[in-house]
Parts: C-alpha cells; sequence; structure tokens
C-alpha cells in the first residue's frame, strides 16, 4: 500500500494504490488491487466537503470455480460540526 497525502491552501488531495496477493483456504494465491483517491475541502463555518473516488477488487471463491469480485465507488459526505 502506498499513500500520499498534500495540502495547498487548506485543500487536502489525497491518493492510495495497494497490491498485493490474497488466498482462501480452498485456493492458492490470487492478486488482489486498490486505488482511491480523495479530496477535502478547507474548512468553512465548521462545515467542510469529501470526496472519495476508487476501485478494488478481491479474488473469491465460488460454486463454479474462483471469481473476482470488483467494484467501483464514489462517496461524497458534507461535514458539519455543531
Amino acid at each position: 500500500m502506498l499513500a500520499l497525502r498534500r495540502v495547498v491552501g487548506g485543500h487536502a488531495w489525497r491518493a492510495v494504490a495497494g497490491f498485493g496477493r490474497q488466498r482462501s483456504a480452498d485456493e492458492g494465491w490470487k492478486r488482489a488491487r486498490m486505488f482511491e483517491l480523495g479530496y477535502e475541502s478547507p474548512r468553512w463555518r465548521r462545515s467542510s466537503l469529501r470526496v472519495n473516488a476508487g476501485y478494488t477488487d478481491t479474488p473469491v471463491v465460488t460454486s463454479t470455480g474462483t471469481g473476482n469480485y470488483s467494484y467501483r465507488y464514489l462517496m461524497l459526505e458534507s461535514v458539519v460540526a455543531f
């Protein structure tokens, strides 16, 4: 896993990438990956905005053999302190 974070003028940018291998009890080692990009806005009146987008895949055992569980995601958060 490698993660980089950069803050410029209160704006926080983040990138995360991970590559590895994973196995289950019935199968050998298979490739597993993940990648994510993120952003957090500067705080304004005790609130901020966060956005994360990414991709992950994980090997899984299915009834028909070995499969792959992969998905893409986008997460938007509004954070308000009270």
